[in-house]
């Protein structure tokens, strides 16, 4: 089982492009920028907040519909 991010955190996190909010999806594990359409992969409890390494959004939607 995933580590669940801390509330005090996620309050801070942004996303590094457009500096916009950051939604959890504690489904998914990754957090989502809806303004980018792209989410970051948490991996091993630490956000992966590199612009270049996002990844579609539609992707992740089209994962969670098929799992």
């Amino acid at each position: 089982m995933e580590e669940r991010i801390p509330n005090d955190l996620l309050e801070i996190l942004a996303c590094p492009n457009c500096k916009g909010n950051l939604d959890y999806d504690l489904t998914g594990n990754i957090l989502i920028c809806k303004t980018c359409k792209v989410y970051y992969e948490i991996i091993e409890g630490i956000p992966n907040l590199i612009w270049e390494e996002a990844k579609p959004l539609e992707k992740a939607e089209g994962e969670t519909k098929r799992g």
